[in-house]
């Protein structure tokens, strides 16, 4: 059994490196993920990852994205495969939302530890209603086929959408 102790817990915290500008906290890309899909949100990743010069997080969040880049094609052949009609769009955006925030939530779970590492060196953070305020914009006013493309393009050109 673990005892409480008043001291801190940097087990799970590697050694700090304080970025040269301000990070997106990682809680972020669970939500911009499910708003404008995985890819773009794992390229800011990335980005964070090569200011930290954390390479193994860079890797990772490089091979997220293209896993999040692959996963529609993967769907829809899955769908193709097992005979089901692909007139029904909007269900597999959803799908692949879904997977976008299982993929947002491991692109948390990769970097959160270098990000609090970040802010223990009084880094500078940006504030997640900056970064939650412009996804919702991007929802609201982008048009439908420009947001298709962004967060669906294998299924974009696929479609014909």
């Amino acid at each position: 059994m673990r005892l409480l102790t008043a001291g801190p817990q940097l087990s799970r915290v590697p050694d700090g490196r304080r970025s040269p500008i301000p990070l997106v906290p990682s809680e972020g890309f669970i939500y911009t993920a499910l708003m404008v899909g995985i890819v773009p949100v794992a390229v800011v990743a990335c980005g964070q990852a090569v200011l930290l010069r954390r390479l193994g997080a860079a890797l990772g969040a490089l091979a997220i994205g293209m896993v999040g880049f692959v996963s529609p094609l993967v769907l829809l052949t899955v769908v193709l495969a097992a005979g089901l009609p692909t007139d029904n769009l909007p269900v597999v955006v959803l799908v692949v939302r879904l997977v976008s925030v299982a993929l947002g939530v491991m692109l948390h779970r990769i970097l959160q530890p270098h990000v609090r590492g970040h802010r223990l060196l009084e880094g500078p953070m940006i504030s997640l209603a900056y970064v939650i305020l412009p996804a919702f914009a991007w929802i609201f006013a982008a048009p439908r086929e420009l947001q298709i493309l962004v967060e669906l393009p294998v299924l974009s050109l696929l479609g014909g959408a």
